[in-house]
């Protein structure tokens, strides 16, 4: 599949999205001249990038309903073995070592950590992504032959479950109990985001790229005017601390044209659209790493004050996250490179 460069600086303002969510958590709750209705710049930031993990699904069937060649069930999963599964493991063994330490949990224990992703806060999103790779195959299927019901259909799943995970924190049990604290990490919670961009299509993407280029300043003026309420009905419903919320529905496809208007608009020269692919590519490594390094900076006492504390462990999170993973995918490139010359040199 030929680089859509517009997808590119949509996955890294998301990258960037997600470190923010997990920075700003702690400061919520602090005391601010900045804040409004009680909410402080933490708190409305928090909520402004809920749409990352939906956001980062969304992009994965986009990603997956571009590609032109037909896909077949074994290479797909051995592809995904190397890039997706195995470095999900190494991080679930670091956050484990992290955290707990190996000495104070079970082999049962670890393998139930890596199976619901409890290590750290942001690895369910590996979880819920490869239940979405199981049924691949007959969704896109579906969605090829019957696009308008399947989407429906799916819509009214995670409308359903995504209404179930939130009634449930007002004592209301739309689900089995057994089943119920395990609803927001199963894939039916967080199919719709996943078919809509299996459903994409390239004709779909050009038209919604030049909708969001044409009017990117409406879009910008919506999002702004949207934060404070979206923020205020997260507290008042008590969903804030999560992102599987019923109006996220509504709330990732605006900030998706945004980012697509944004990618239109910024004239890429050669550094910047080749810088934009490098963290594009290492994406994956940063969501899975950027946490590690959260934890270790947040041991320190320079980040403790208020609002500037928590921009500056913003800036070094990404600095430090992002450095280590550019480090990682030159040294696999390089590894990959030196075995493609030493196979050419046995030919």
């Amino acid at each position: 599949m030929k680089r859509v460069r517009e997808l590119d600086t949509v996955r890294v303002l998301a990258m960037f999205a997600i470190i923010l969510l997990h920075v700003t958590a702690p400061y919520t709750a602090l005391e601010s001249r900045l804040s409004v209705g009680g909410m402080n710049l933490a708190f409305l930031l928090n909520q402004a990038v809920r749409f990352a993990v939906p956001m980062f699904l969304f992009l994965s069937g986009v990603v997956l309903g571009l590609l032109d060649r037909e896909m077949r069930f074994a290479p797909f999963w051995k592809r995904r073995l190397t890039k997706i599964i195995l470095p999900y493991l190494f991080w679930c063994a670091v956050y484990c070592a992290q955290g707990t330490g190996f000495e104070n949990i079970s082999a049962s224990g670890f393998v139930r950590g890596v199976v619901l992703g409890r290590f750290a806060p942001h690895l369910y999103f590996v979880v819920v992504i490869l239940q979405l790779y199981l049924v691949l195959f007959p969704l896109r299927r579906l969605l090829k032959t019957h696009r308008g019901v399947t989407l429906t259909v799916c819509a009214a799943v995670t409308l359903f479950f995504l209404a179930a995970i939130t009634l449930r924190q007002w004592g209301i049990s739309l689900l089995p109990a057994s089943f119920a604290p395990y609803a927001w990490i199963c894939f039916p919670t967080w199919l719709f985001y996943f078919a809509a961009g299996l459903s994409m299509g390239k004709e779909r993407l050009q038209k919604a790229a030049a909708f969001g280029k044409k009017y990117f300043v409406p879009l910008l003026a919506v999002t702004i005017l949207l934060i404070v309420p979206f923020a205020w009905c997260g507290r008042k419903l008590g969903t804030y601390a999560s992102s599987a919320r019923p109006e996220i529905l509504l709330w990732m496809p605006v900030v998706f044209l945004l980012f697509l208007g944004a990618a239109g608009l910024v004239r890429e020269g050669r550094w910047l659209d080749r810088g934009i692919a490098k963290l594009s590519a290492c994406s994956y490594t940063v969501y899975l790493s950027h946490v590690f390094f959260l934890v270790l900076l947040r041991r320190t006492e320079r980040f403790d004050g208020g609002m500037r504390g928590m921009l500056a462990l913003f800036l070094c999170t990404c600095a430090v996250s992002i450095g280590f993973s550019l480090l990682v995918q030159a040294l696999s490139d390089w590894l990959g490179n030196r075995k493609e010359r030493k196979n050419a040199a046995l030919v």
